[in-house]
């Protein structure tokens, strides 16, 4: 949880000294992605294997958001706000971790993040770079495998996330 909690603070200082759109972007991605981590590690009731945290659930509310590009999480977000805005009957609990769950892939699959990702391969070390390229090939993948337009859902979705 240190090494967790000394890369916020780095982020927060990154963030705090950058002055390019782009790179702005990219830190803000990390901040939501490592705040996510920080909570798990914080609440580890909620995190996996803890007495709050229900595997099926969690399983189901990402399978309604894994794999989506950017712009079908923002669509699925503004869906999400809308139904729990609505007063109608809803498991706000479950939306909810939909909802946090998107905010966390957003980040993750942000195109100024993967233009950061691939600028970083000349300087980074072998170790690095091999890293690098398995997240690349698997987020390559990830996305072709999604933009297809007659792509089968791998769980069933609402009527209104499909």
């Amino acid at each position: 949880m240190e090494d967790c909690v000394e890369l916020e603070h780095d982020i927060k200082m990154y963030l705090s000294l950058e002055t390019s759109p782009i790179n702005i972007e990219f830190w803000e991605a990390m901040a939501v992605v490592c705040k996510h981590h920080l909570e798990m590690l914080r609440d580890p009731e909620r995190a996996a294997g803890g007495r709050l945290y229900n595997k099926d659930v969690d399983e189901s509310a990402s399978k309604i958001v894994n794999g989506l590009s950017l712009q079908r999480l923002s669509e699925l977000e503004d869906r999400t706000h809308a139904m729990l805005n609505s007063g109608g009957p809803v498991d706000g609990e479950f939306w909810d971790l939909v909802l946090k769950k998107i905010t966390v892939a957003k980040a993750i699959v942000s195109d100024h993040c993967f233009e950061i990702i691939l600028s970083l391969g000349p300087i980074l070390t072998p170790r690095q770079n091999s890293a690098r390229s398995t997240r690349l090939s698997s987020r390559t993948a990830w996305s072709s495998s999604r933009s297809g337009s007659a792509r089968t859902p791998r769980a069933p979705r609402p009527r209104w996330a499909a």
